[in-house]
């Protein structure tokens, strides 16, 4: 089958040059890397891949003990503040 695709000028370069380093044609070229791509297994995400900053909190008592703190002080404030129906 074929298809007509647009490449940027600086990615047709490189892909030409490659493809002449490799000593095929840039059709031949761009069909094997588009089946190498196709054909690589895609790793599961879980997770987000942001998350993996956060791994070290996991195991950081001091973090832990800075939550615990915070959750204290906001469970004393909150035994002062007074429901708003009580006169």
């Amino acid at each position: 089958m074929k298809t007509i695709i647009e490449l940027p000028d600086a990615v047709h370069k490189k892909a030409k040059a490659r493809a002449r380093a490799k000593g095929v044609a840039l059709n031949v070229f761009l069909k094997d890397t588009l089946v190498a791509q196709i054909d690589t297994p895609e790793q599961p995400t879980s997770a987000k891949p942001w998350m993996h900053i956060f791994d070290d909190l996991k195991r950081d008592s001091a973090f832990h003990a800075e939550i615990q703190r915070i959750n204290d002080v906001i469970e004393a404030e909150y035994e002062n503040v007074e429901p708003e129906n009580a006169r």
